[in-house]
């Protein structure tokens, strides 16, 4: 488990959780709209899972129906060059909401 410090952005308060045997990373949660639920004053048992992945490079996010599949079942798109559109192979890792 890595430790992590919370930090409050209204209040400053600050809370560490975790066993202190690996690096540990400030964590700052601001509420997009609003505050924060009443129901969390004075809590301690709010978890929060955060999933942190290396950015990606080289990737083409495109919407899903703008790939076509061939009988061999490799995957292309067609990529607007200015003058005119080019087909480019594309090997498909994932689909989030359509993209």
């Amino acid at each position: 488990m890595t430790p992590v410090e919370v930090v409050e952005q209204n209040s400053g308060s600050k809370q560490t959780y975790g066993d202190g045997a690996a690096d540990s990373y400030q964590v700052t949660f601001v509420p997009v709209n609003g505050s924060y639920p009443e129901q969390w004053a004075g809590r301690e048992d709010i978890v929060v899972t955060l999933n942190l992945v290396p950015p990606q490079h080289d990737i083409l996010l495109v919407p899903q129906r703008a790939i076509a599949e061939d009988s061999s079942g490799q995957s292309t798109v067609m990529v607007d060059q200015g003058d005119h559109f080019s087909l480019v192979r594309i090997t498909q890792t994932g689909c989030v909401s359509g993209m």
